[in-house]
């Protein structure tokens, strides 16, 4: 957050310290009053108005009281699980997966099923009927939904120069066909819309390992590949929202034509294996490779090494992260071989004496991460002091602050 930002009124520096304050009761670092008080620069005072504010408003819940220590007994906090309900859908070639989670973050159904190769039209079917699906599983109405989390490897940006030649036709077309908008009408919530690797990054901050991180890169290989920057608990988007597009690097600088997802992608291995792309089954793609397929695929994590080792080396000199995470459609035993096959790693200026996470690991909650963290966005941006200028949002975020 912009240190300009926090004097910009009164109303936007509340939402802010409410935000900052459940944040901190999610993490468990403050389950009171008191604990609060130590992690903010705020009075007593203004912490306990902001706990009575957001009891009030069933955001938080007593639990418990700690007793033991100087004084009353201290009143501790969790937040509720059932103030609000955000439901994430990712969309890749083929591939349609949604998750839904309550204000705690636990997931409470899942979905996953090939997408429809149709028009707009039946895809925006598709995904209603798969979030009423998801609705009925959990027992939740959908007026107790915050939002929808929409994550894909491009759905904006109709202002590039032959978008045609730099994003699928089938993205350019749901964009065109405002599958935000239709959504947000027909469920009564906004819609949070996000590229699937920014996705996969907030997703991998709150479900991974790399909750412990607080700078790191979140790369996805499905049928492209990309990369997502998670800084100081926020993503780095870039003047136009296409930060992270490592996939489009070029593997040489004499052939402009042949860039990294044509061959570090599942298109990239299903023609190494001489399959056409749409064998590759992304509900469930352990049943894939058997036999001989599994032996040419291993062989393609040996061809495909050298170029993630050198894309790898482009993303650590370029943001010096803390750690780089790799999900994928494939299978998490697939990529935890590819990242153990990267030793000897190129010297960058990661390599660093004072480590504390590896330079690279494999997100362990792999592509469930772009779901997840798609379905997170709408509990995020509603708490958020200024979501509509921070986030791609469509239809009016709920004020949960106010009873």
């Amino acid at each position: 957050m912009s240190a300009y930002k926090l004097g910009k009124s009164n109303t936007y520096t509340k939402r802010l310290n409410r935000k900052y304050v459940l944040d901190l009761i999610r993490s468990g670092r403050a389950a009171s009053r008191a604990d609060a008080t130590r992690f903010t620069a705020l009075s007593p005072q203004t912490v306990s108005n902001i706990f009575e504010e957001l009891e009030a408003n069933r955001l938080i819940l007593a639990t418990d009281k700690t007793l033991g220590q100087r004084g009353q007994p201290r009143k501790n906090y969790r937040v509720h699980p059932e103030a609000g309900y955000g439901i994430g859908l990712h969309l890749d070639d083929c591939f349609l997966s949604g998750r839904l989670l309550d204000f705690s973050y636990e997931v409470g159904a899942a979905q996953t099923e090939p997408l429809v190769a149709g028009r707009p039209a039946e895809v925006l079917e598709q995904i209603h009927s798969l979030v009423e699906r998801l609705l009925r599983m959990s027992g939740i109405p959908a007026r107790r939904l915050w939002g929808l989390g929409l994550a894909a490897p491009q759905l904006l940006d109709e202002n590039l120069i032959e978008p045609d030649l730099l994003s699928d036709h089938r993205w350019l077309e749901l964009s065109a066909f405002g599958i935000d908008r239709r959504l947000s009408d027909a469920f009564g919530c906004p819609i949070v819309m996000e590229n699937d690797a920014n996705a996969g990054a907030v997703g991998a901050a709150i479900f991974s390992q790399a909750k412990e991180i607080d700078n790191f890169c979140y790369i996805f290989i499905g049928y492209g590949a990309g990369c997502g920057f998670y800084r100081d608990k926020s993503i780095y988007r870039g003047a136009w929202g296409n930060a992270g597009e490592i996939g489009r690097l070029v593997q040489s600088p004499r052939d402009s034509d042949r860039i990294v997802e044509s061959v570090l992608s599942v298109g990239g291995l299903m023609d190494f294996v001489d399959r056409p792309v749409t064998d590759f089954d992304p509900v469930d793609p352990g049943t894939m490779f058997s036999g001989d397929d599994a032996a040419r695929a291993g062989d393609w994590v040996d061809a495909v090494v050298p170029l993630l080792r050198w894309t790898l080396s482009v993303v650590e000199n370029m943001v010096d992260p803390q750690s780089i995470l790799i999900a994928s459609h494939l299978q998490l035993p697939i990529i935890e071989e590819m990242v153990a096959k990267l030793d000897p790693m190129i010297h960058t200026i990661s390599a660093r004496s004072t480590r504390v996470h590896p330079r690279v690991q494999a997100c362990v909650i792999n592509r469930d991460s772009i779901a997840l963290g798609a379905a997170a966005l709408p509990l995020i941006v509603t708490l958020d002091a200024e979501p509509v200028n921070e986030w791609i949002v469509t239809g009016p975020v709920r004020n949960v602050y106010a009873l």
